[in-house]
């Protein structure tokens, strides 16, 4: 069995605890998150039927689908969204899903392997770089990253100025 490591003590910031191995940019992450997320695309490509949605696991997806009867196009940044699967379960909610110009922050090995599912999508981009919010942004997304983030308060107060 490998050991086991777990961070012992209270740090200010992330960056402040031990650095284990290759985390989000290691081989086995990078393989069993696109194997996860291109599984759920083959059975959302595969599947007319949306009544098994998955409304519990995240709001966004009711949201976007609210402010879809708003707006003409829906804008949303996904801070640390992974290989794309919460823009899949947007997608399989919505009746048109072309509405939404969706962008993911993250890593360069996730953003290449995301842009390898998505190659054949225009409305999701994957970024390695916080954009500059020229484009209005209906949402910003934060699901599980706020723990990466050491300025998070200053990055909320800066983009939400322009997410309006």
């Amino acid at each position: 069995m490998r050991n086991f490591n777990i961070w012992n003590g209270i740090y200010k910031t992330f960056s402040e605890a031990e650095n284990v191995g290759n985390a989000f940019a290691s081989k086995r992450y990078l393989d069993d998150t696109y194997l996860q997320t291109k599984s759920f695309l083959n059975e959302f490509n595969n599947c007319d039927d949306i009544s098994n949605n998955f409304f519990n696991e995240s709001p966004l997806s009711i949201i976007v689908a609210i402010l879809s009867t708003k707006f003409k196009e829906i804008s949303v940044l996904d801070f640390g969204g992974g290989m794309g699967i919460s823009y899949a379960k947007i997608c399989r909610t919505l009746t048109k899903s072309e509405k939404i110009k969706y962008m993911i922050l993250e890593n360069k090995n996730v953003c290449e392997y995301g842009r390898s599912l998505f190659k054949t999508n225009k409305n999701i981009n994957f970024v390695e770089r916080l954009p500059s919010f020229k484009d209005k942004k209906h949402i910003l997304f934060i699901s599980s990253a706020f723990q990466y983030i050491d300025n998070w308060k200053e990055l909320i107060d800066r983009k939400s100025t322009r997410l309006n």
